[in-house]
């Protein structure tokens, strides 16, 4: 039987686009049937992506994707997944609203993390995924360490962010995000994570020699192989 996967978005639309493309063609390339995905994209403004982003108070973001979630369960999806890492920092509240599973990107990360047996990693990611210790508590359960930005640096990572969803990105915003990797590198990260789904957009494993988790495609692996049991 297909599975259903339903797919909250507009929390970095492009972001979430191309996760949907990427499935459809990756499932589709195996069993020759293209999948049932249901794609909710919030009508979410530029004004409360850049609060999010930051870490500031957007009470507006969690109701909408509540609505998505109820909406979601009524369509009879087999399983809600999330492609943007920030707003996992409300999945708890959306898991007890929801009689569908919902994948988390920053557990199936972890769980990779632990696979591989890392025992430090640096964190790329915006201000609300650093300032919640979203990956940080997660991995300590593995007993991972975690490093991250200084302050300053953060804040600049943050701003590329915003611009990377708005398409204003730079070749100086990838040069920065890179020296940042080195940088963690140096402070002992044995792999950097992407943990932003938007920074794949503008840095890669071609772009470095610091081993780097792209969290958007450990997701796509998590999904696919869900949507592959029977």
């Amino acid at each position: 039987m297909v599975k259903c996967i339903g797919i909250i978005g507009g929390l970095g639309p492009k972001t979430a686009f191309q996760f949907a493309q990427n499935l459809n063609d990756r499932i589709t390339s195996v069993t020759k049937i293209q999948p049932d995905l249901l794609l909710e994209n919030l009508p979410v403004s530029d004004e409360q992506l850049e609060r999010m982003t930051k870490g500031e108070p957007c009470p507006e973001i969690p109701k909408l994707m509540l609505d998505s979630v109820r909406k979601l369960n009524s369509a009879g999806v087999d399983l809600i997944v999330i492609p943007c890492n920030t707003v996992h920092v409300f999945i708890g509240p959306l898991r007890q609203a929801s009689t569908t599973p919902i994948l988390s990107i920053i557990e199936e990360t972890a769980r990779v993390c632990k696979e591989k047996k890392l025992k430090t990693v640096g964190i790329l990611a915006s201000n609300t995924t650093i300032k919640q210790n979203l990956y940080t508590d997660e991995l300590a359960k593995f007993g991972i360490k975690t490093v991250i930005p200084l302050k300053k640096e953060q804040n600049k990572i943050n701003e590329i962010i915003f611009r990377i969803n708005r398409d204003n990105s730079t070749i100086e915003d990838k040069k920065f995000l890179l020296e940042i990797t080195r940088s963690l590198r140096d402070h002992d990260a044995e792999a950097v994570l992407l943990a932003c789904t938007d920074l794949q957009q503008l840095i890669s494993s071609k772009d470095t020699t610091v081993p780097l988790l792209d969290t958007l495609a450990i997701l796509e692996e998590a999904v696919f192989n869900f949507s592959m049991e029977k």
